[in-house]
């Protein structure tokens, strides 16, 4: 390397496109290979769709390997105008993770709509995921759920906004990506999609964690690896290579590639191949045998299980997206935060007494102890709603 930063001239030009032509060719490759498995393992559900409920999510979050795929290669083959293509791209990662939401949620009610609330309510209290352990433990209760999906879908709609920003900041000449320096856009929103992401992430674990044992028989570690893995590595991927560029290890230009289209295309490349890694992982933890039509004693879920019908009419389901603005609206309703609030109190009132009782019950005391022949119950004032 010179002493500017640019590579000397080792290949000619032809020998330079030549070598673009190969790069494009064998990251087209690997999105043709994951591109296949996972339209074949879409195809398999949409074919065996006897739990919709369920399914409709598994199949959204199966889209995100050949979106994330092609996505990637488009931007590779046409490098100037990458950063637009990756709008799209972009704007599916903070759907997947809404998505993922929705299919924990739906594991746990069953076949037993609005259960998840009755749950939470015989919760204990929690105490805060690392890094805020240190915080007071919090009572789970359906202000906990409403602030979670509120947390979560935040970073639905900042991620896309994000996007959008350094896309138009890209056309004026002010986002430089892979630049730290502050009269530049790209530290910003950056900075702004890392907080957006971390926030969402640490619901979604809280909740993981605070619902595990309900999750168990859906053995839903395995998805989460996948799903948090390709979308918090990515991002991470990208700040590693934007911060390679910026101390010079990767050259200001290599022929007409100047050191921006380097890095995004090195990030391009490297997505194709761990694409293809998702997609082979994704027929195992995402494995379509527990829906077919014999494996009845499969079935939980908030439908009683179906027979197939055509796996065309089965995908209007899933690219209906009538729930996803549905739940929108009703999580950032104010009467749904006000309603989640109140029932907050009484779950807290009805869980202190069920604790002062049990220690009355354990000190062998012969007051009269409330709630005794009920103690599982919930409070019959203020009923829980989803």
């Amino acid at each position: 390397m010179l002493s500017n930063g640019t590579v000397p001239e080792m290949f000619t030009p032809e020998e330079i496109r030549q070598l673009e032509w190969l790069i494009w060719g064998l990251s087209g490759i690997f999105v043709a290979m994951s591109s296949f498995f996972s339209f074949a393992l879409i195809y398999m559900h949409l074919k065996n769709w006897t739990i919709p409920d369920q399914q409709k999510y598994i199949v959204r979050l199966l889209l995100m390997v050949p979106i994330y795929s092609i996505d990637s290669w488009l931007s590779l083959r046409w490098i100037n105008y990458a950063i637009y293509f990756d709008i799209a791209r972009d704007c599916y990662e903070a759907y997947v993770i809404y998505q993922f939401f929705a299919l924990l949620t739906t594991y746990i009610e069953g076949n037993q709509p609005g259960i998840l609330f009755k749950i939470l309510e015989d919760k204990p209290s929690v105490k805060f995921p690392f890094p805020f352990c240190c915080f007071p433990s919090f009572k789970p209760s359906p202000l906990f759920l409403v602030i979670t999906k509120q947390c979560i879908l935040q970073y639905v709609v900042i991620k896309p906004v994000t996007a959008i920003i350094a896309a138009c900041l890209e056309a004026t000449g002010h986002y430089n990506e892979g630049n730290f320096l502050p009269w530049y856009g790209y530290v910003y929103v950056t900075v702004i999609a890392l907080a957006s992401v971390l926030l969402s992430m640490y619901f979604l674990v809280w909740f993981y964690l605070t619902t595990e044992e309900e999750l168990r028989p859906s053995s839903p570690v395995a998805k989460f690896i996948c799903i948090k893995a390709i979308l918090f590595f990515s991002f991470w991927q990208s700040v590693a290579i934007a911060l390679l560029a910026y101390f010079s290890f990767i050259p200001e230009s290599v022929g007409s590639w100047k050191q921006e289209h380097i890095a995004r295309g090195l990030q391009d490349f490297l997505i194709c191949i761990e694409m293809f890694i998702l997609s082979v992982a994704h027929g195992y933890v995402f494995s379509y045998k527990r829906y077919e039509v014999d494996r009845t004693d499969y079935f939980v879920s908030t439908e009683e299980p179906k027979v197939p019908g055509n796996p065309v009419s089965n995908l209007k389901h899933v690219i209906n997206q009538k729930d996803v603005v549905i739940d929108i609206k009703a999580t950032y309703s104010p009467n749904t935060l006000i309603l989640a609030k109140k029932q907050h109190k009484e779950v807290k009132k009805i869980y202190e007494l069920k604790k002062k009782n049990k220690m009355k019950k354990e000190g062998k005391t012969d007051q009269e102890i409330p709630l005794e022949e009920n103690d599982d119950e919930p409070s019959e004032d203020v009923p829980l709603k989803d």
